[in-house]
């Protein structure tokens, strides 16, 4: 058990790391407890606890400001009030010297003290929220589908939770593979986790970042596993190899005929 005003780094404590506790009793009912040695040299070693019977303030959304404003002398607070901030001494090193109203949020009720330009809007929390909802899938100016590729080539999608396929979506990220969408949709099930879908490369080489872009349902094949799929890819890379070297013989061959053809025509 604890010493009545000892001093201990939070990560002795099971608390935050880097910061410093001291142990305080409250001055009302005795309770003790760990307080920041911050907000104890604060006011002077005299923290009451967060009983209402103590700090004579009732829990609510936005007690720790309620909270603030007993430790600076403030009661009867009202809707509209208007203080200087140098008499809100948690308040002061933010704003100097400015006129601050208390307010509430519209949305979540909140009450804080607010800037001239403030009132009447939303809180940070509630803004940020919105403006995110405002700004979500087709409703972003950016929005492209939902769709990305990946450095290799394969083409991502973002699915809502309502999609019939959206239980095969990363859990991490919430994005699947198109192709796999795809071919979730040509047989009306989601793919199995060992599944692969393969592209055929009918329109690209089958090495190329094009090819595994290239998500039309003639280009997709699908495969029970990997160890099918493995071999297939192996066969298709040497037929390719093979294309290719085919038309480098052919284009060299063209060459020597042509410069053949011109020695002929020197000789006579």
């Amino acid at each position: 058990m604890p010493e009545l005003n000892e001093i201990r780094m939070g990560n002795g404590k099971g608390k935050g790391y880097g910061s410093k506790y001291i142990y305080l009793s409250c001055p009302k009912c005795g309770n003790k407890r760990w307080v920041r040695y911050a907000i104890a040299t604060k006011y002077n070693f005299i923290v009451p606890c967060h009983l209402v019977q103590c700090s004579g303030i009732p829990y609510s959304t936005n007690y720790h400001t309620l909270k603030t404003n007993y430790w600076n002398g403030i009661s009867d607070l009202q809707i509209g009030m208007i203080k200087n901030s140098k008499e809100l001494p948690d308040y002061n090193n933010k704003y100097d010297n400015t006129i601050l109203h208390w307010d509430k949020c519209p949305k979540c009720n909140k009450l804080e003290w607010r800037l001239n330009e403030h009132v009447g809007h939303l809180c940070w929390d509630c803004s940020r929220k919105h403006n995110g909802e405002m700004n979500i899938a087709e409703k972003h100016g950016r929005w492209n589908g939902g769709k990305f590729a990946d450095s290799r080539g394969y083409v991502w999608i973002r699915l809502r939770p309502q999609d019939p396929f959206y239980n095969m979506v990363n859990k991490y990220t919430k994005t699947l593979q198109e192709h796999r969408y795809v071919m979730s949709q040509i047989l009306g099930r989601p793919l199995e986790k060992w599944e692969v879908v393969h592209h055929k490369g009918i329109r690209f080489p089958i090495d190329s970042k094009e090819n595994k872009g290239d998500n039309l349902p003639d280009n997709l094949e699908l495969m029970k596993n990997q160890s099918e799929h493995i071999p297939s890819i192996r066969i298709e890379q040497h037929i390719h190899s093979l294309e290719k070297r085919i038309k480098e013989l052919e284009t060299e061959n063209l060459s020597l005929k042509q410069q053949l053809d011109k020695i002929k025509e020197g000789s006579f």
